[in-house]
């Protein structure tokens, strides 16, 4: 039976609900993990939930508005979104406009010093948007190299390689790999997918090699136990200790000790460290679920 007009028009409140469950999360995790480093760097403990609370609002009213937006809009102009992800991309290396705040990667757009967000995060939402519409558009076409390896290759190579540039290799390899579920998810042979994502491998592989650091992020990975922990492995060494101290059970909320100062990026890349630290296994495990 075809569902009614109205039905189909119905919110997904289980949806809805669950990712207003980790937001909320997040935020509570946020005011624990960034109160040292918030009142070490800007005097306040609550700096950065209260800055992530207000994208939180922000992101919650362009929810509601976008989730007004007919779906056939999304999907009319593919092409639009590929541009769309290729200008957010470029911004990046605009003077006086990408700034890198003080890592290696030039990944942020600053504006006017009030607003600053980082375009690579919404390339992905607008370069899944051109994929999800222009395989559609192709159909059983996605089969072919002439009309879906190819192009496809074409703006996958566009968008992952000025995040690349950055450089952001991390960021590039994530886009790459749910651009080529959604390709291989599409239709697409599967000797396509294995080729492309061999070819990914070797690139990345040599993209890694060729830069030293990057090369020793990966090695650290891979040999933890042997690495110099006061080197390049801090941060790994730093991270098992938070979370082998975390326990079963955890210390309790807001009880984390590496959150002073041990762990590097703790209100960001690190937080999940001082979740497992404070809430311990069972609960970490149960969220990854």
């Amino acid at each position: 039976m075809r569902p009614s007009k109205n039905t189909m028009h119905q919110p997904d409140y289980a949806l809805i609900a669950a990712v207003g469950a980790v937001v909320l999360f997040g935020l509570i995790m946020l005011t624990s993990a960034g109160s040292v480093v918030g009142f070490q760097k800007f005097g306040d403990s609550y700096f950065y939930v209260k800055r992530q609370a207000i994208y939180a609002v922000v992101g919650g009213v362009l929810f509601f508005v976008f989730s007004r937006i007919p779906l056939r809009v999304w999907k009319e102009r593919p092409r639009m979104w590929l541009a769309a992800s290729i200008v957010l991309l470029l911004l990046v290396f605009l003077p006086g406009i990408g700034t890198s705040y003080g890592t290696i990667s030039r990944s942020w757009v600053n504006i006017g010093g009030i607003f600053s967000f980082q375009p690579s995060e919404i390339a992905k939402m607008t370069y899944l948007l051109f994929l999800a519409a222009w395989f559609e558009r192709v159909g059983k076409g996605i089969r072919f190299a002439q009309l879906g390896l190819v192009p496809f290759l074409g703006s996958l190579a566009g968008v992952v390689g000025l995040v690349a540039l950055q450089p952001d290799l991390g960021t590039a390899a994530l886009l790459a790999v749910i651009a080529g579920c959604v390709y291989f998810f599409s239709g697409a042979r599967w000797q396509h997918v294995a080729s492309l994502f061999l070819v990914g491998v070797l690139l990345i592989g040599a993209l890694a090699y060729v830069s030293p650091e990057r090369f020793s992020r990966i090695t650290s990975f891979f040999s933890s136990r042997d690495i110099d922990a006061l080197a390049e492995g801090y941060h790994i060494k730093q991270a098992l200790i938070g979370i082998g101290t975390g326990g079963w059970f955890g210390k309790g909320l807001g009880q984390s000790r590496q959150k002073f100062i041990y762990l590097p990026e703790v209100a960001g890349d690190s937080i999940f460290v001082v979740i497992a630290e404070e809430l311990g296994f069972i609960f970490t495990s149960l969220f990854l679920m």
